[in-house]
């Protein structure tokens, strides 16, 4: 108890003091603090800084003084790599000069994170460097391990390089890492310190990048997911006893939340983390929207560019070919540096991107599996979400690169496959005018992700045309007609006809005793003289509507008019007795309803007696 008292009283004395007799004691403390107790020492001035600062004190005391203090109180912080002090201290200089000075705390927490990243680049190079030194102790090089590391991985899977950074760099990681979190958890409330809030997210950014640290970049993207929920919550009933400003977006506030996105989202696929980049677009998504202002075009390239990757990763070959459509418009628009084989390049990955496109239409019906209202319902949201068309499909996405010219700075030999494959119709020579289109696909390097994919179309619309003309086809045929895709085998051929049934894109049927494949196998499917029949009767039914308004004369005009005012009289007439029977069959119900209570009650008076 008496020690207690002691220390107690110490505290005090110690917040008392003025703040040049502290700054100065502890100097002397610190250069006498050498040896074995240097930390003990160390420790001793950190809690004397820490009880100066903590004291309780008007607002109208701060001086530039405290910040020197604070300066030298985050230098012990690190020293003992003690992250709670650090950020209690934190804490209490905010309340310490909030009011008065707010750039005084930026000041000091730049210097904390500048100090906690040097000594984790530090404590890097040592690790890295001990590894090589322990690398040059090695005296066989004919010897795979020594006893030590062999003995040692027996007992754990580490190896001696995960040891050594377990030991030298994770310590300083995790009190790095403590350090940006208490930080944000500190700032992100008050208005005046949004540049440094941002700042330290770029920060954290980086440093889950650079050390790989996928787990804690998804706990900062909650983080501050939830933080910008806190500071969108509802404002008090009562603005004028609000106790701090109300908060609002401003044109300079949401150019740094979306720029601190941008950052996130280029981070998280960097990191391959494509759950996080979805949910990262859908933050972009809402910030856009609550602050109403759209971003700089230079940012929506760099975020188009990205929907590219994680679209492609995820398989959604639709959103994909679109966001590299709005990448190369968005382009064109705005970089006056765009040069021609850069434009070339990206103008051919828009059109193979949605040449590429698996249509899950069914070849012999207007139909579309895609109808499904939930599947339509989902691909709208989505399509709001990322900003492109209310109902994207394939051909839309195809007529938008036709009317916005993409196909005059494509590859010319690409316009040859976007007419062979879209407008021509040739089974026979199909594979032979496209042979160069696929050669220059394939030998490409950003071309090359389209090379399967597009071989995949080919051989699906091939076998669509053929479907057209033959009833059978012998299976020899159709792979001497594909062999010039020397990358598909006849079993990998195979295998796309069997998806393209299971897909309904094809209608046929193989059979492998004979060597043949049929086409229009199904019973219920309609022959190639019905459809036609089918198709001739729509457009006489189209042309006979266009002539009748053509021969639309005004006395027809006018008959029609009159029969409808005949019509409304006739309703108005219908409605009087159509109101009084409603009456009367209003008034029947309720004297049934009497009654039945009447009977009820009666019944169950009845059983009381």
């Amino acid at each position: 108890q008496y020690f207690d008292f002691f220390k107690i009283m110490n505290r005090a004395v110690n917040s008392a003091l003025k703040p040049e007799y502290v700054l100065k004691r502890v100097a002397d403390i610190i250069n006498s603090a050498v040896g074995n107790n240097a930390d003990k020492e160390k420790a001793i001035a950190l809690e004397l800084l820490h009880n100066v600062i903590g004291a309780k004190r008007k607002a109208a005391t701060f001086n530039k003084i405290f910040e020197s203090l604070m300066k030298k109180h985050i230098e012990l912080c690190v020293d003992l790599k003690d992250h709670h002090t650090a950020k209690d201290g934190l804490h209490q200089y905010r309340n310490l000069c909030q009011m008065a000075d707010p750039n005084s705390l930026e000041i000091v927490i730049l210097h904390l994170l500048e100090l906690s990243e040097a000594r984790a680049s530090a404590a890097k190079e040592k690790a890295d460097k001990v590894a090589l030194a322990a690398a040059a102790r090695v005296s066989d090089l004919d010897q795979e391990e020594s006893p030590e590391s062999i003995m040692l991985s027996s007992m754990t899977e580490e190896g001696a390089k995960d040891r050594t950074d377990r030991e030298v760099v994770v310590p300083w990681l995790k009190f790095l890492w403590e350090n940006y979190r208490a930080i944000l958890e500190l700032i992100f409330k008050i208005p005046k310190l949004d540049r440094v809030y941002h700042k330290t997210c770029e920060k954290a950014f980086k440093f889950c990048l650079e050390y790989k640290r996928v787990l804690e970049f998804r706990r900062l993207c909650e983080m501050l997911r939830m933080q910008l929920v806190t500071l969108q919550k509802v404002a008090p009933i009562n603005p004028l006893r609000a106790t701090r400003p109300q908060w609002e977006w401003t044109p300079e506030l949401l150019e740094y939340h979306l720029t601190t996105r941008f950052s996130q989202l280029e981070v998280a696929t960097q990191l391959e983390l494509w759950n996080e980049g979805y949910r990262t677009v859908e933050d972009i998504y809402s910030i856009i929207v609550a602050g109403k202002k759209t971003p700089k075009p230079k940012l929506m390239v760099s975020y188009y560019e990205k929907l590219t990757k994680i679209f492609w990763v995820s398989e959604n070959k639709l959103f994909h070919a679109y966001s590299w459509f709005r990448y190369y418009v968005l382009c064109c628009e705005s970089r006056k540096d765009y040069k021609s084989e850069e434009k070339m390049l990206s103008a051919s990955c828009v059109l193979l991107s949605a040449l590429t496109i698996p249509t899950f239409k069914d070849i012999y019906s207007d139909l579309s599996l895609d109808d499904d209202e939930t599947v339509v319902d989902r691909k709208s949201q989505m399509a709001v979400l990322f900003d492109f068309q209310s109902n994207p499909s394939r051909q839309s996405l195809l007529s938008d690169i036709v009317t916005k010219g993409v196909l005059s700075d494509v590859y010319p030999e690409l316009v040859s496959l976007y007419e062979c494959l879209e407008v021509k119709f040739q089974p026979l020579n199909l594979i032979k005018n496209i042979l160069a289109a696929v050669e220059l696909v394939s030998s490409t390097t950003s071309l090359s992700p389209y090379a399967g994919p597009l071989q995949r179309i080919i051989v699906l619309k091939v076998m669509q045309q053929l479907a057209k003309v033959y009833n059978t086809v012998k299976l020899d045929f159709v792979y001497k007609l594909l062999a010039p895709l020397r990358n598909l085998s006849p079993n990998q051929i195979e295998r796309i006809l069997i998806e393209g049934v299971t897909s309904k894109q094809l209608q046929l049927r193989i059979n492998h005793s004979l060597g043949c494949i049929y086409f229009n196998v199904a019973s219920n499917s309609p022959s190639a003289a019905d459809m036609q029949v089918a198709q001739f009767g729509s457009a006489v039914s189209a042309i006979s509507t266009q002539i009748e308004t053509l021969t639309t004369t005004a006395e027809k005009v006018a008959e029609a008019r009159e029969k409808r005012l005949q019509y409304f009289a006739t309703i108005l007439e219908a409605s009087d007795e159509e109101y009084s029977q409603c009456v009367e069959r209003k008034m029947l119900i309720e004297r049934n309803k009497e009654n039945l209570e009447k009977n009820l009650l009666v019944k169950a008076n009845k059983e009381r007696e």
